[in-house]
């Protein structure tokens, strides 16, 4: 099944979006993660200096309050904690960090700053380090190295982190589906000259145009112009192709005719005078049969919605009256919906022929039908006659050839039927119909379906 230009394009943009609405999308939550643990430490490093401010000497040992301002080092499910350790002991801890042990490895020179992540067995905790000296007041009394050591568990950084990339994501999505719905405005304006291109096309098949117009936008406008010239060269062409084959008419039909006429009187045996009868009737139908193949070819391109259902009985009609003598019996089953797209001359012929061989050969039934199965056409026409072998049912549609020598006729119908139906990609299929005879079955599409995305 051919796929809507329109469709492909706006699948490309929708995977392009996609694409691009996830690299965005983790590149904002990268920078924004990084910016939340920016904040952090920034916010760490203001209660490390405020802890340091509070740091009294005691007995020439460091010490600070039992109790800090700061409520959450007091409570110890507030998640922040701090200890103050000296040569990998702890000689100092918020009451937040009574019950934890040692959360941290590691050391800090004096003024340097240590971030890490580290796990208490329950809970991801974010771990700042930071080295200090302490120089009691005795001076005589060699400076201390400490490491304040503060965390706070990452739950709190997560869920803004988990909330953001809800919002973020739901914006992304409510941001594609924006440009794919203004996409698919775009490309409909910008297929608008492709919809009435196709719509012309349409109007120049039916044989009510002959030329695209030439108000398309630039970058169409090569194209229209040169398939203007193929139509307008084509066109000529036929044009020759009709005086052609109008002056090769003339020009053998006369002087067929004339013979025709002169044969009664030339003196000859009775069978040399058939056999010249024969062979000028077949010339004559060769000449007839040539120029209707010809003509066939140059039909197609202006093609014609025609009703079938009417010409179908127009044919019968005729029929009818040239068999009457043979009290043929009709059954006939015509729907109305089915349409053919082409020249009326053309259906005739095919419709024509194939039910003049049924009534030709039939023996008192003709079984003729028309009927639509979805988008195709079917016309069918059986008869109760001999019918034709299968090994047979490829050769009687070659030119020239016949079955049956007692019939009159030159062998070229189903020839041509075959040649017509051809042209305009039709099927023809033969087979055993169940009235005992032959089944011809043509198939064509009913409709010109609409490819415009």
């Amino acid at each position: 099944m051919r796929q809507s230009l329109l469709v492909r394009l706006l699948l490309f943009t929708l995977l392009f979006l996609l694409l691009l609405m996830a690299a965005v999308g983790y590149v904002l939550d990268a920078v924004y993660r990084q910016g939340q643990l920016q904040d952090w430490q920034q916010r760490i490093q203001v209660h490390s200096y405020n802890l340091l401010a509070l740091v009294e000497e005691r007995d020439q040992q460091l010490v600070l309050p039992e109790r800090l301002q700061n409520q959450r080092f007091n409570n110890r499910d507030s998640g922040l904690f701090a200890v103050v350790e000296k040569a990998g002991e702890v000689v100092w801890r918020t009451p937040s960090a009574q019950t934890l042990g040692r959360f941290s490895s590691g050391w800090s020179d004096v003024g340097e700053w240590q971030f890490s992540r580290a796990s208490n067995g329950e809970q991801e905790m974010l771990i700042a380090r930071f080295g200090f000296e302490w120089q009691p007041l005795n001076s005589a009394v060699a400076p201390r190295i400490y490491n304040l050591v503060l965390a706070e568990t990452s739950e709190r950084l997560d869920a803004v982190s988990r909330e953001f990339q809800r919002q973020l994501w739901q914006l992304l999505v409510e941001i594609v589906v924006a440009l794919m719905v203004l996409q698919a405005l775009i490309l409909r304006l910008g297929l608008r000259p492709l919809r009435r291109m196709s719509d012309e096309l349409e109007i120049l098949q039916q044989g009510q145009s002959s030329q695209l117009q030439n108000d398309y936008p630039r970058e169409l406008q090569p194209l229209i112009t040169n398939f203007n010239r193929v139509l307008t060269a084509e066109q000529s062409q036929r044009e020759r192709y009709r005086n052609t084959v109008a002056d090769v008419s003339h020009s053998l039909k006369t002087p067929l005719t004339v013979l025709k006429g002169m044969l009664p009187n030339v003196v000859l045996p009775n069978e040399q005078k058939q056999e010249i009868a024969t062979q000028l009737e077949r010339m004559s139908d060769t000449v007839q049969y040539q120029l209707q193949r010809a003509m066939t070819g140059s039909r197609v391109s202006a093609a014609q919605r025609i009703a079938v259902a009417p010409v179908v009985e127009s044919v019968l009609s005729a029929l009818k009256k040239v068999y009457a003598d043979k009290g043929i019996d009709w059954h006939i089953d015509c729907q109305s919906s089915c349409y053919f797209y082409g020249d009326d001359n053309d259906l005739m012929e095919i419709i024509g022929n194939l039910t003049d061989n049924a009534s030709k050969y039939c023996q008192q039934q003709v079984r003729v039908r028309l009927l639509r199965e979805n988008s195709q056409c079917c016309f069918m026409v059986e008869d109760d006659g001999p019918g034709i072998p299968v090994t047979q049912y490829e050769q009687v549609l070659r030119r020239g050839v016949r079955l049956d020598s007692q019939q009159p006729g030159q062998g070229f119908g189903l020839a041509l039927v075959k040649d017509i139906l051809d042209a305009y990609q039709a099927q023809l299929r033969i087979s055993r119909s169940p009235l005992g005879g032959a089944c011809f079955e043509v198939r064509w599409e009913g409709d010109r379906h609409d490819s415009r995305g």
